[in-house]
């Protein structure tokens, strides 16, 4: 792999009114400095896209850029793809040069992820403590001896963790400090890694007995409706339950009647319709965020840098990091 002295062609096809959510000032003087780069101009469409990425050692993408049609770009394929948003699987409109490890692809997943984790440790720790409740009772002009609440603390709780994505080892970082039992459910997943996470592999059975349940499942065929009804009612009483991964994953219904009922303590980041519908029965006890979990400025204005970094960490040293998407996972990607 030649090193990173070498100025290589990138084209960033993001569109100009986007940009600036994905990028500061400095990163964009600082790519402009090292590479010889194209920018969009205009809105872009699949031809802009294509005329970009024709020939280019890496086109940047993110958030609104039209899906890549490699195939039709032939030997004129970009050798990389770095990707300032999340998923990947929408970017391209076959994943066949992808796949076989022809174009090298960056996601900048995990530095969103980091972003979530930080969501589902605020999650947790205000409705373990019930801090929304408290809230609401004090602007109703109430006071805590009125109250029945029962606050708890997250230090040493039973935490079950569904999936061991990205998303869910950052919570499980946050998560060190405060000495939980850390249950993980995941088929990938074996006890040498659920250890280096801080927890062990458990039964979905065992995971759903926990003080907080955190959803980090992809949207799969095998995960769709795999927390139904009858799973949540074995949650036990005042658990607290954290979906900011897909709608779709739980039985979205019987999720916010538990929370609206007080048994469970529900946060939900992901809805079935997104913005939700008025008629939605989200209640006043369910927290409810629209779709936020990795919605932070910070987050947003890093993610070209980081994507780029990982880029040119790969030209340096030939070697995959962990922001590189592997072929053989594609069909477990999110």
């Amino acid at each position: 792999m030649p090193t990173l002295d070498v100025t290589r062609a990138v084209a960033v096809a993001i569109a100009p009114d986007r940009l600036p959510d994905v990028i500061t000032p400095q990163v964009r003087s600082a790519l402009a400095e090292r590479h010889d780069c194209v920018w969009a101009t205009d809105e872009l469409g699949p031809e802009e896209v294509a005329e970009l990425a024709a020939g280019r050692d890496l086109v940047v993408t993110s958030w609104g850029t039209p899906p890549l049609d490699l195939d039709a770009l032939g030997d004129r394929a970009p050798g990389a793809v770095a990707h300032a948003a999340g998923t990947v699987k929408r970017l391209f409109t076959t994943a066949d040069r992808v796949l076989t490890g022809e174009v090298a692809v960056f996601s900048g997943a995990a530095r969103i992820a980091d972003s979530v984790g930080e969501y589902c440790l605020l999650a947790a720790l205000q409705l373990l403590r019930q801090v929304h409740t408290y809230h609401q009772q004090v602007r109703a002009g109430g006071w805590r001896s009125e109250t029945h609440f029962e606050p708890r603390e997250l230090y040493g709780r039973t935490v079950g963790l569904l999936g061991a994505s990205r998303t869910g080892r950052a919570f499980a970082r946050l998560l060190q400090p405060f000495g939980v039992d850390l249950r993980i459910v995941d088929p990938y997943l074996d006890p040498a890694g659920a250890a280096a996470m801080g927890g062990r592999c458990t039964s979905l059975e065992e995971a759903l007995g926990s003080d907080v349940v955190s959803l980090h499942l992809p949207r799969l065929p095998a995960t769709a409706g795999m927390i139904d009804a009858a799973r949540l009612a074995s949650i036990p009483d005042g658990s607290v339950v954290i979906n900011s991964a897909r709608a779709d994953v739980v039985d979205h219904d019987a999720l916010l009647a538990e929370g609206a009922r007080g048994r469970l303590r529900v946060a939900v980041d992901v809805h079935p319709v997104e913005p939700v519908p008025s008629t939605d029965p989200l209640g006043d006890e369910v927290l409810a965020t629209p779709h936020i979990a990795g919605f932070t400025t910070d987050c947003r204005q890093a993610l070209v840098g980081h994507v780029v970094a990982a880029v040119e960490e790969w030209w340096r040293t030939g070697e995959d990091g962990p922001d590189r998407v592997q072929p053989a996972a594609w069909e477990q990607l999110a």
